[in-house]
């Protein structure tokens, strides 16, 4: 059995969840295909499968291995089309990984648009806030907001965004407008409990001198999300980023505080994705999609000019 089959067999068998599904989609019996992977497992010397009655799932050997697999697939796709010089039609799986609060804020029209344009391809969102491993991941394109330290990795500037503090109508009626930084210390402040560092809330002046706030509340929560939600709810004041809180602000739900004092230097969004001469078509038709989303100012701020 030559290994380019045995590789074709195992990956249509994790993409498609099940043997049967995986030997009507390469035309060959399910006894067939079994013994393929089997095959390959031996040869190996490691188990890529767990197999129950009920589904399949990738060992962490299986993992690594699918990872490596549809990337040589994808380059091997890429490779065709460039020698026959015709463009292939994105297709396949695509895996994003995305920060948690941009992935549930933003990223489903995003994905939506996408996969109307592009309906042979299929989308897994990771929604996580730890550093991505693309490749031991498997994971084909990630969103982060800093560079990841790979160098083979190509990493892109999509844009910068600004976190703003911000608090309910009813939170300010009863508790009064902070006009400065330090009064924050006079004031519940809605803090992430996993990150003590952002209970440092940094700006700037308009002159340009730095001032840090050490802010302190009653409620923690690990999540931007619940953060939002306690915040609209009046328990606080946050400081969450502009893609969060725009809509709430425009509905008059949140309110900006200390507008006059500019955040530190907007904190950067990247879009991550292994690099090669050539890329699969399903990468580069939804890292070109981004650009299109973000550039040249991102979808929270349609209609308005970019921050300066």
């Amino acid at each position: 059995m030559d290994k380019w089959t045995e590789l074709n067999a195992f990956i249509t068998v994790v993409e498609q969840k099940s043997f049967a599904a995986a030997a009507r989609s390469l035309g060959i019996a399910p006894s067939g295909i079994s013994r393929i992977v089997a095959g390959l497992e031996d040869r190996l010397g490691a188990r890529l499968l767990q197999r129950t009655t009920r589904r399949l799932s990738l060992t962490e050997a299986g993992e690594r291995f699918y990872a490596h697999g549809r990337s040589l697939l994808d380059d091997f796709e890429a490779a065709e089309s460039d020698i026959s010089g015709r463009e292939a039609a994105p297709t396949g799986t695509l895996r994003v990984s995305c920060v948690v609060a941009l992935a549930e804020r933003w990223m489903p029209s995003i994905i939506t648009s996408f996969l109307n344009a592009h309906l042979r391809v299929s989308v897994e969102l990771i929604e996580t806030d730890r550093p991505v491993d693309l490749i031991s991941e498997g994971v084909d394109v990630a969103l982060v907001t800093g560079a990841l330290k790979d160098s083979s990795h190509v990493i892109r500037r999509l844009c910068g965004f600004h976190r703003l503090v911000v608090a309910s109508p009813d939170y300010l009626e009863r508790n009064g407008r902070p006009s400065t930084p330090e009064d924050l210390k006079h004031h519940d402040c809605l803090a992430f409990a996993t990150a003590p560092h952002l209970q440092k809330w940094r700006f700037r002046t308009r002159q340009g001198r730095a001032v840090t706030a050490h802010v302190t509340g009653r409620f923690a929560a690990t999540g931007a999300e619940t953060i939002l939600q306690a915040a609209t709810a009046g328990l606080g004041i946050a400081r969450l980023a502009n893609f969060i809180v725009a809509p709430h602000i425009e509905a008059g739900a949140l309110e900006e505080v200390l507008a006059d004092y500019r955040s530190s230097d907007p904190v950067p969004l990247f879009v991550a994705y292994q690099s090669g001469i050539l890329l699969s078509p399903k990468i580069r038709a939804f890292v070109d999609h981004l650009k299109d989303q973000f550039e040249p100012y991102p979808p929270w701020e349609e209609g308005r000019p970019p921050n300066p």
